[in-house]
């Protein structure tokens, strides 16, 4: 199974304009639409910019710029090994967002990881990180041939744990919190 290649850069000199043909104007931040500004979260790891140029920008400096991905790469399904650590720098690629919201395609990447292991290094980690779009993929596509089974308390084959269901709100509580102290 190989992906295809992505679709080439459309050439928007030949493709008319898109028009608003509303009299409103389009919303360009938050406040146009009445709310207050995003404040930047001082815990965040990644302080993530919408769009693909973003996306774009983003993959050029992990894979070509940093060499993070031959370097640090551990990945997400990839960390109970022994001497991984997600919380290194660079150690996740953090494309996520990006993937998620559709402004960089799992296509796109997977060129990018093949060209980056043709013009620098394939390893073990080029590996990983084409094996997490295989997962994500696989996840995605799961959920889609599920369905609203994948919310219910016994999953998609309807199993229920051996255990009682907890109904202690202060356990509820700290785990919304992220004090259960794990």
């Amino acid at each position: 199974c190989w992906p295809r290649d992505p679709l080439p850069q459309p050439d928007f000199r030949r493709t008319p304009p898109a028009l608003w043909r509303r009299a409103d104007h389009l919303p360009e931040s938050t406040q146009d639409l009445g709310l207050p500004a995003p404040l930047p979260d001082h815990r965040a790891e990644l302080q993530w910019v919408g769009g693909e140029t973003a996306a774009l920008a983003r993959v050029e400096e992990y894979l070509f710029g940093t060499d993070g991905l031959a370097l640090d790469y551990v990945g997400s399904t990839n960390t109970p090994r022994e001497g991984n650590s997600c919380t290194k720098v660079g150690a996740m690629s953090r494309l996520s967002p990006w993937l998620a919201h559709g402004c960089l395609s799992a296509r796109m990447l997977f060129a990018e990881i093949k060209r980056y292991e043709q013009t620098r290094y394939k390893s073990s980690s080029t590996y990983w990180l084409v094996h997490e779009l295989y997962w994500r993929d696989f996840v995605r596509f799961s959920s889609l041939l599920a369905g609203n089974k994948i919310f219910n308390i016994g999953g998609i084959y309807n199993k229920h744990p051996d255990w009682p269901w907890s109904r202690d709100s202060s356990l509820l509580e700290a785990w919304t919190q992220g004090n259960t102290g794990f």
